[in-house]
């Protein structure tokens, strides 16, 4: 998932290419703006009024939104989009444990500007990672050669679940604000 800002004058419009997509959810947005979108082709795949809060799935992968503004006045928005379906709000499902399992919760601090081990134990399975939304910054999760621009982004009210024993690290790109991280580790 990436987030986009637009700034749509009066009676405008606004375009943007993305990577392959089929889900936008609208972070901010002062009014409802109409939001289109577009295949590989060109072809108009989807078009909703939306407003602050309001999320859509398309059925059809698109590669461009174009947002229309019909207000009187300049709206900015920012944008949610990527592939899948998310919600930063609530974290649901079923986890069936077939053996002998334990379940850890601990919290890591990530220091500005510095890579930190999340690994938890050498016997973890699976980890559940998330970036509280109170934080201020994105983190880069992966492996020994993370860095600011080689992971998986994880903004703030992310979470990501990962099926390894290999070692774990996050990468806190600011210069100035520690990152604190969440984690549900499974144990064997």
């Amino acid at each position: 998932m990436r987030e986009y800002e637009l700034t749509i004058p009066a009676g405008e419009e606004r375009s943007r290419s993305v990577p392959p997509a089929n889900f936008l959810r609208v972070k901010t947005a002062a009014s409802e703006l109409r939001y289109r979108f577009e295949d590989a082709s060109g072809a108009e795949v989807g078009s909703l009024l939306l407003s602050e809060g309001n999320k859509a799935h398309l059925e059809r992968e698109f590669v461009r939104v174009r947002v229309d503004n019909d207000t009187g006045a300049s709206a900015d928005t920012t944008v949610v989009i990527g592939a899948g379906d998310v919600d930063d709000t609530a974290i649901s499902g079923n986890v069936s444990l077939t053996k002998s399992t334990d379940l850890w919760q601990i919290n890591k601090i990530c220091p500005p500007s510095a890579k930190t081990n999340l690994s938890g134990g050498t016997v973890r399975r699976e980890v559940g990672i998330c970036n509280f939304s109170s934080n201020t910054t994105y983190v880069v999760v992966g492996g020994s050669s993370v860095d600011a621009v080689s992971g998986v982004e994880l903004r703030p009210g992310a979470t990501i679940f990962i099926a390894t024993t290999a070692t774990i690290y996050a990468y806190n790109p600011s210069p100035t604000d520690s990152v604190t991280l969440g984690m549900l580790l499974v144990m064997d």
